[in-house]
Parts: structure tokens; C-alpha cells; sequence
């Protein structure tokens, strides 16, 4: 209801505030979230709500094939991160101040410990 609402605002307006409403007395805690999320976008702006709910398509440029087997690695090695989303290890899109203590050069598998962040380390943690 909310893309036909996009297409058709006139037409569809009643239908989709049917829906809505549904949604928001709905006993399943995730279609009411997601109804009175809808709602509370649109009641905030209908152009933001549009771009939430049909974003632009954008072409895919790099392929899993073609990605090297390292860089996968280490994807998969930051898999709760936004390393997944980006397709990227998070050296690659992190500042150097929000990295933390491991520093990670341009070379794959190559981690170094910044020095501001050694003095940060107990001794007995440095073994």
C-alpha cells in the first residue's frame, strides 16, 4: 500500500490508512512496529517516507567473484560490523582515531598496535 501511495497518493490514501490502522491494532509486535513506523515517516514528511520505503536502485559494481579471497576473510571475520553492508573491511572506511587500538596497514594481515594505545595496556595484557 505504501509504494502504490507513492505512485497514486489520491487513489490509494484511504486504502493505505485502512492498512495502517490494521497494522497498528495488529497483535504481532513486528507488524505494528513496522505500521507505526510507516506512520510516524509519512506524519514526518512524505518525501523522506518515499525514500525510506522505495529507494533508489543503485547498479551493483563489484561482485563476490571478484573479490579476493583475503578481503572476504576479513569480512567475514568483522561479520557483526558494517564491514557487511559496505562490502569493505572497516580500515577501509573508519577514520584512524575511531579504529581503536589495532591499526590496519594497507597490506592485508599486516595489524600493528598504534603506540598511543600501547600505553593503554596493562602489562600483563601485552603477552
Amino acid at each position: 500500500a505504501m509504494k502504490c501511495f507513492f505512485k497514486r497518493p489520491p487513489e490509494t490514501q484511504k486504502a493505505l490508512g485502512t492498512a495502517l490502522a490494521a497494522g497498528i491494532a495488529d497483535f504481532h509486535q513486528d507488524v505494528h512496529d513496522r505500521a507505526l513506523f510507516y506512520y510516524r515517516v509519512l506524519q514526518y514528511d512524505v518525501h523522506v517516507a518515499e525514500r525510506v520505503v522505495s529507494p533508489p536502485k543503485q547498479a551493483v559494481s563489484v561482485f563476490a567473484d571478484t573479490q579476493s579471497s583475503e578481503i572476504k576473510d576479513r569480512i567475514f571475520d568483522e561479520f557483526n560490523s558494517l564491514s557487511v553492508i559496505y562490502q569493505k573491511p572497516s580500515y577501509m572506511f573508519t577514520d584512524k582515531e575511531h579504529r581503536g587500538p589495532f591499526e590496519f596497514s594497507d597490506e592485508l594481515g599486516n595489524i600493528s598496535i598504534t603506540p598511543e594505545a600501547s600505553s593503554d595496556i596493562v602489562p600483563a595484557q601485552q603477552y
